[in-house]
């Protein structure tokens, strides 16, 4: 089982694409869709975040993107190995394009494909991925949780020559994200460029893409990185980017069924801080409670608080917060009081009663009175016939175990 997949399926598979420079020279090159795709693969591979096994990733760029190896990739290699609790992700960077439907299948008129590293600007339907197709090899893909990336458009995409501007109608992509789980993140709107930048050495979409999966689309700061948070990163950063970088407008924009169970992605050092401070904060804790028994046992022992009190102070304190009722938890506020010597025994006591509506409890022993040697015997003979056992240990905080004299944690007498 790996790490990004241990929160919520049993296997984690990537397929990414980069197409820069096409077979044929008519479709203009992409400078940095090359690394757009080595850096997801490495991002995906690395120990820090994905850690994925090398062969649950394949990496497909330039020559290798042909048209019969993208849908080997995802018909033959996803289809056997991703089973139904399994997540994927399919990543594709490089050209979209466009011609007349010869189909009559879209709702528009338009036929919308991705552009393998074989396709032929004259006869798309042919030579590449159309949505629609698309879609027929998504559904061979038996996994629950699947996130397809695509940082490519149409606006500035391949059409067949002679071909006049197309204007898309709705969403390119809904066909696509169809069924539970299934997720489309594009980079752009389909009347909108995606643009690259050598200053960042990556295409916009994809920079705040790594970025994102890296940990700074972590809302919760939990350590893992749902598809929908990487989203919201990408709506929020990617314009701002584009209008600097390109002055121009990208919005990424997002089809399917919306879920923060898909994660693609972890940050294990933060979640190594995270198990740490966890870790640190139950040790402290647990001192503190034990520091806390210890001084109860010490007021019960001089017989200040009575062992009915004591027994139930104990008890409290082991009690999670939002296990408590309101009138418990607001006696758990005086009880810190008493154990921080901020309020007297007795006001305590009289607190108790007056909030739980408990009988009174029997009077602490007045030593201000004088007894005579045979009383105080006598006292603490009867004290000592009526005094039931303690429930817990006042060295080390562990429960009692009835009728034992001394403590199975850490041996030490209770007599």
């Amino acid at each position: 089982m790996t790490e990004i997949s241990s929160k919520t399926s049993s296997a984690f598979y990537g397929l990414i694409i980069g197409i820069g420079k096409y077979s044929d020279e008519r479709i203009k090159p992409l400078e940095l869709a090359g690394a757009d795709a080595r850096g997801l693969y490495d991002l995906l591979l690395d120990p820090y975040h994905a850690g994925l096994p090398e062969e649950n990733v394949r990496l497909l760029i330039d020559e290798e993107a042909t048209l019969s190896n993208i849908k080997k990739a995802i018909s033959g290699w996803l289809f056997k190995n991703a089973d139904r609790n399994a997540t994927v992700i399919i990543f594709f960077a490089g050209h979209g394009g466009l011609e007349s439907d010869k189909t009559n299948r879209e709702a528009d008129g338009i036929a919308k494909y991705l552009l393998p590293w074989d396709a032929d600007p004259d006869n798309l339907f042919a030579s590449a991925l159309s949505n629609i197709d698309f879609q027929e090899l998504l559904r061979t893909i038996k996994a629950q949780r699947l996130v397809g990336f695509l940082d490519s458009c149409y606006a500035a995409g391949v059409s067949s020559a002679g071909a006049r501007d197309f204007n898309i109608v709705g969403d390119p992509y809904k066909n696509i994200s169809q069924g539970k789980g299934r997720l489309i993140i594009a980079s752009a709107q389909p009347n909108q460029r995606s643009w690259e930048s050598k200053d960042l050495g990556h295409g916009i979409f994809t920079y705040h893409l790594l970025e994102a999966m890296k940990g700074k689309a972590d809302r919760n700061n939990d350590g893992y990185t749902s598809a929908l948070d990487v989203f919201q990163y990408l709506r929020d950063n990617v314009p701002k980017t584009t209008r600097k970088l390109s002055n121009s407008i990208q919005e990424p924009m997002m089809s399917g069924e919306a879920s923060n169970e898909i994660i693609v992605s972890i940050d294990k050092q933060h979640l190594k801080q995270i198990r740490q401070k966890e870790e640190a904060a139950k040790k402290k804790q647990k001192e503190t409670l034990k520091k806390q028994r210890h001084l109860l046992f010490n007021l019960h022992d001089k017989g200040d608080l009575p062992l009915a009190a004591f027994n139930e102070a104990l008890k409290l304190l082991e009690m999670p917060i939002d296990a408590l009722a309101p009138k418990e938890a607001e006696l758990v506020d005086y009880l810190n009081l008493l154990l921080e010597d901020k309020m007297p025994v007795g006001l305590y006591l009289r607190t108790r009663t007056a909030l739980l509506n408990a009988p009174p409890s029997e009077p602490a022993i007045n030593r201000s009175i004088p007894k005579s040697e045979e009383s105080k015997k006598e006292s603490v003979r009867i004290s000592s016939s009526k005094k039931p056992a303690v429930e817990f240990c006042h060295n080390c905080g562990s429960r009692l175990l009835a009728g034992n004299n001394f403590c199975t944690h850490c041996g030490h007498s209770i007599k």
